[in-house]
């Protein structure tokens, strides 16, 4: 059923989305073309610029253009975590889901597994039309070389394939976004369990959240050096810096720390969304 319930979340947004980003790729292709006919590659005006100065009113206008598509974007991106979550679970269309034959845990999968999609997708496209602005032929090759350079260069200093350092980056992104969803959904559903103003109490649930993990944060960090002997820490140092020769392990570890801490995190607000729904829904 979580599939269907999938399928049913990507058909209901993917028009939205896609014309989203079909329009950001093709702000940055046309300000990308006004550019190259208005300058050469020497940074003077070309003929066409000399002939036509309306070309460069184009390319002010396109890059407003993209400017706003990228806005777009981003907003879209961060109304569909909220909306998805709000008006299909909590709001008139609740009554129709919550007759669904599945779970609370499937809906807040569904919700949780789309938002994490569209947020990744979203953050390519964006990085994908800044490429298309600032990369030619040229300096893409470039970069294809030097980033060939890189790798066998962090293979020979670290004995360790860049991919895996790669790898636990993306893993770390994917969670830490799956976590800030999930947070925004635990500040909605508390902020529904009030009768009047739940907009008002979802906004201080989430920023009390966010203090409280902040806090949290510091004082963990302070017992724990003050609880581990200062030798204990120096020995630590030693061995990641001196005995093994790898600084790169220290990255590893602190991407490590900081994966589990979202995975908590992560844990925390699913079960409290999912007991909220599950036990104290409150339908619009």
């Amino acid at each position: 059923m979580l599939k269907k319930l999938l399928k049913y979340e990507f058909m209901s947004t993917g028009r939205v989305f896609g014309l989203c980003y079909a329009g950001v790729l093709g702000a940055a292709l046309l300000l990308r073309i006004l550019g190259a006919l208005a300058w050469d590659n020497t940074g003077n005006q070309t003929a066409v610029q000399m002939l036509l100065p309306v070309t460069d009113i184009a390319a002010g206008i396109s890059s407003l253009l993209y400017g706003g598509m990228v806005i777009a974007v981003i907003v879209v991106t961060f109304i569909f975590i909220l909306q998805r979550f709000y008006k299909n679970l909590l709001g008139g269309e609740g009554y129709l889901m919550q007759t669904l034959p599945v779970t609370p845990r499937q809906l807040i999968s569904s919700k949780l597994i789309a938002a994490v999609v569209w947020t990744v997708l979203s953050s390519i496209v964006v990085i994908l039309s800044v490429l298309v602005l600032a990369m030619s032929g040229e300096m893409f090759g470039e970069l294809v070389r030097d980033l060939g350079d890189i790798i066998r260069f962090y293979h020979e200093t670290f004995a360790t394939p860049l991919t895996v350092l790669a790898l636990e980056m993306i893993v770390v992104c994917v969670v830490g976004i799956a976590a800030s969803v999930l947070q925004i959904y635990a500040a909605i559903m508390i902020g529904h369990q009030a009768a009047k103003h739940k907009i008002a109490l979802a906004v201080g649930a989430y920023f009390g959240i966010s203090v409280v993990i902040s806090v949290a944060s510091s004082i963990l960090m302070n017992v724990l050096y003050h609880i581990v002997p200062n030798g204990a820490w120096n020995a630590l140092s030693d061995w990641l810096f001196v005995m093994n020769d790898t600084p790169m392990l220290l990255v590893h570890i602190l991407l490590l720390g900081y994966l589990v801490f979202n995975l908590v995190l992560a844990v925390v607000f699913f079960a409290v969304t999912e007991w909220m729904m599950r036990r104290n829904l409150n339908l619009e």
